[in-house]
């Protein structure tokens, strides 16, 4: 069975459809809304579980995504956006968009605007600078891979110019060069 609301003509199994003149906003089509009988706290929000058959019979979890506070002061609430695979029927949180704007994958706390974490490095914080950080509990790398022959590289720049300084690697000529 077809269920539609706001449609007469479902096209899936639930199918919610809104007909809005709105043309340049966003338009609130479905509301998800999560409530508690006690005191919510950070971590408390909704979330949409997604589940299916397994190769030996039965349903389990394959993940879920939602909405949790990342900060609860006394009279409003900030919703950071969670993404949580699960393994062996088990949710961990491998991505999340905190709110104030950052990007954290394998980070619930991420330090800055993306944080890119495989495991700590300890008790250490980025500089307050950084736009991306890395961290690893070993060596960590970031790898710029390209066809053999392209070039690769970081390229510098200011208000007056993309491209001040870099540092790039030619795979033609296997030539590494600095120049500024």
């Amino acid at each position: 069975a077809k269920v539609g609301i706001g449609t007469t003509s479902p096209a899936d199994r639930l199918h919610v459809a809104l007909d809005s003149s709105t043309t340049n906003a966003e338009v609130e089509v479905m509301r998800i809304e999560a409530s508690s009988s006690g005191t919510p706290a950070v971590g408390f929000g909704p979330f949409i579980d997604f589940r299916g058959d397994r190769i030996s019979g039965g349903v389990d979890s394959y993940g879920r995504l939602g909405f949790e506070a990342d900060a609860m002061p006394s009279t409003t609430v900030d919703g950071a956006f969670v993404i949580q695979p699960a393994e062996d029927g088990t949710y961990t949180e491998r991505f999340r968009v905190s709110s104030d704007g950052k990007v954290g994958i394998g980070t619930a706390s991420p330090d800055q605007t993306l944080h890119v974490h495989k495991a700590s490095a300890g008790s250490v914080s980025a500089l307050s600078d950084s736009v991306a950080v890395l961290e690893n509990s070993t060596h960590a790398y970031l790898s710029i891979l390209a066809p053999n022959d392209k070039e690769t590289g970081i390229i510098f720049g200011d208000a007056d110019s993309n491209n001040v300084a870099k540092v790039l690697y030619n795979h033609n000529s296997d030539n590494l060069s600095i120049s500024a």
